[in-house]
C-alpha cells in the first residue's frame, strides 16, 4: 500500500479527530527538522500506519452517541489528506517524467552508439575498399608486367605451324603438368588414355614447396607418385617426369606459358593437358578455368586439351569424338588433327550447325550442301571407318554456343574439337563450350 493511500486510510476510520491531532502533531515535529516535503510525507505515512496497527490490538472505546464532531476539525483532516494525496501523486508523476526522460536518453544513446556503429563499418568498409582497390591495381600492374613481354614473335604463325605438324605427326608428344591436386591428376589420366603405342608422354611438376604445405604437394611426392604410376604402365623409354625451378618473379601461370613455348625447348609437345582447376580445389561452378588452364589456353600456341571428364575404367572402350566445321581451311585442319588423335575404335562425328534462313546469303562452299560435300568426299576417298558427318539444323533466333554445347552433351561427346583463331580473348563459342560443356575440349589454335 503506498503512503498516500495509508495516511487516507487512517484518516477516514472511526476515531477520525484522534487520528488527525496524533497526525498534526508528529508534522509539526519533523517540520522543526527542516526535513524535505517528500521525506515528510514518507515519514507521516509511517507514522498513521504504526498508529493504525497499533489501534488494532486494542479494543477503542465507543465514541458517545451525544459528542458532537467539529465539523470544522473534519474539513481541517479532509483537506489535509486530500492534499497529502496531491504530494503523493506529483511525487509519482515526477517519478513517471524521470522515467520516461531515463529511457528517452538511453533511446538516444542507443541510437547514437548505433550511428556511430554504423559510421564505423562504413568508415572500415571504405578503408577496406581502398584497399582492394589498391591490391587490384597492384596485382594489375604485376600482370601487366608480365604478360606485357612479348610470348613470342609471329604467335599466329606458330599457332597454326604448330596445329599443321601436329596432324602429319605419326607419335605425338603429350605434356601434362600436375601440382598434386585432383584435377590436375585427371589431366594426367586424360593423356594417359589418349596416348596411342609409341607416344610420348612429359609430366611437369613445378617446384613451388613451401615450409608449410601439405605433404601431398611437394615436389617429392608428387615424382614419387608418378613415377610408380608410369613405371607399371609404359615403358621408361615413352616418358619422363621434370620438376622445374621457376623463376619469383614470374607468376606459375605466365612461367608455363613461357617455358612451353620456349624457343630452345628440346622436346617440344604436341599437346598441353591441364585439368580445370588446381591445388585451390573445386570452384563453385564445376566449369570454371583455373589461371593457369585459361591463361595457357590464350598464350600457350601449342595445341591445348582441358580435361573436364574421367576416363572409362576400361581402357578398351571406344570415345566419343566430335569436330565442330564450317567452309574454313582453319575448321578442315581442325579436323585432321582430330583424325590423327583419335584412336581406330574411337567414333568422329564432323558436325555443322546451320540455320536455314542463311544459307541463300552465303556462298557454295560455306553453306550445308558445299561443306557436306567436302568432309563426306575426303571420308570416302580415304576410306575411314568410325568417321561420319552430322547437319544440325538451328531454328531461328538460336545461340550458337548454347546449341552447340546442348548437342555435344545430349550426343555424349567425350571429346569436342575446336579450331580458332589465336588471339587474347576467346570467341563467345568457344568460351562457351570450354567452360559450360561437361566433356573433354581440344583446342588448336590457328
Amino acid at each position: 500500500m503506498g503512503a498516500g493511500s495509508s495516511v487516507a486510510a487512517a484518516l477516514q476510520g472511526d476515531n477520525k479527530v484522534e487520528a488527525f491531532s496524533a497526525l498534526a502533531a508528529e508534522y509539526e515535529v519533523v517540520k522543526a527538522q527542516e526535513m524535505p516535503m517528500e521525506q515528510i510525507v514518507d515519514h507521516l505515512a509511517n507514522f498513521m500506519e504504526e498508529q493504525s496497527s497499533g489501534a488494532g490490538d486494542a479494543v477503542a472505546d465507543p465514541v458517545p452517541d451525544n459528542e458532537a464532531v467539529d465539523i470544522e476539525n473534519t474539513e481541517e483532516t479532509n483537506l489535509a489528506a486530500g492534499k497529502l494525496q496531491a504530494i503523493q501523486r506529483g511525487k509519482a508523476a515526477r517519478k513517471e517524467i524521470e522515467a520516461k526522460n531515463a529511457a528517452a536518453a538511453k533511446l538516444q544513446a542507443l541510437q547514437r552508439g548505433k550511428t556511430s556503429r554504423k559510421n564505423m563499418e562504413e568508415q572500415h568498409s571504405a578503408a577496406a575498399k581502398l584497399q582492394a582497390v589498391q591490391r587490384g591495381k597492384k596485382t594489375r600492374a604485376v600482370m601487366n608486367t608480365e604478360e606485357s613481354l612479348p610470348v613470342s614473335q609471329n604467335f599466329e604463325s606458330k599457332c597454326r605451324a604448330s596445329v599443321l605438324q601436329t596432324t602429319q605427326k605419326a607419335k605425338l608428344h603429350y605434356m601434362v603438368f600436375v601440382d598434386g591436386s585432383d584435377g590436375a591428376h585427371r589431366a594426367f589420366e586424360t593423356a594417359m588414355g589418349m596416348r596411342k603405342s609409341g607416344d610420348f608422354v612429359s609430366i611437369v611438376h613445378i617446384d613451388t614447396d613451401k615450409p608449410d604445405m601439405p605433404a601431398h604437394f611437394t615436389s617429392s611426392a608428387v615424382k614419387e607418385k608418378y613415377e610408380l604410376i608410369c613405371a607399371g604402365t609404359m615403358p621408361k623409354s615413352r616418358y619422363v617426369i621434370k620438376l622445374v625451378q621457376k623463376p619469383s618473379n614470374l607468376s606459375t601461370k605466365n612461367f608455363i606459358c613461357r617455358w612451353v613455348n620456349k624457343e630452345d625447348q628440346t622436346q617440344r609437345p604436341d599437346f598441353v593437358v591441364s585439368g580445370i582447376t588446381g591445388r585451390k580445389g573445386e570452384k563453385e561452378d564445376p566449369h570454371v578455368l583455373g589461371s593457369v588452364t585459361d591463361l595457357g589456353l590464350r598464350r600457350i600456341w601449342t595445341p591445348c586439351v582441358v580435361a573436364k571428364t574421367p576416363e572409362p575404367q576400361d581402357a578398351t572402350t571406344p570415345r566419343q569424338y566430335a569436330v565442330l566445321v564450317n567452309g574454313t581451311d582453319r575448321a578442315f585442319e581442325g579436323y585432321q588433327l582430330a583424325l590423327n588423335v583419335r584412336k581406330q575404335r574411337d567414333q568422329l562425328t564432323v558436325v555443322h550447325f546451320y540455320n536455314d534462313g542463311e544459307q541463300q546469303t552465303k556462298e557454295h562452299i560455306d553453306t550445308l550442301d558445299g561443306i557436306r560435300d567436302r568432309y563426306e568426299a575426303e571420308i570416302a576417298q580415304q576410306g575411314l571407318v568410325n568417321v561420319s558427318f552430322a547437319a544440325v539444323n538451328l531454328p531461328d533466333g538460336y545461340m550458337l554456343g548454347e546449341s552447340m554445347t546442348e548437342w555435344l552433351q545430349e550426343n555424349s561427346i567425350d571429346f569436342a574439337v575446336l579450331a580458332t583463331r589465336p588471339r587474347e580473348e576467346f570467341g563467345s563459342v568457344s568460351e562457351h563450350i570450354i567452360k559450360n560443356g561437361n566433356m573433354n575440349v581440344i583446342l588448336a589454335k590457328h
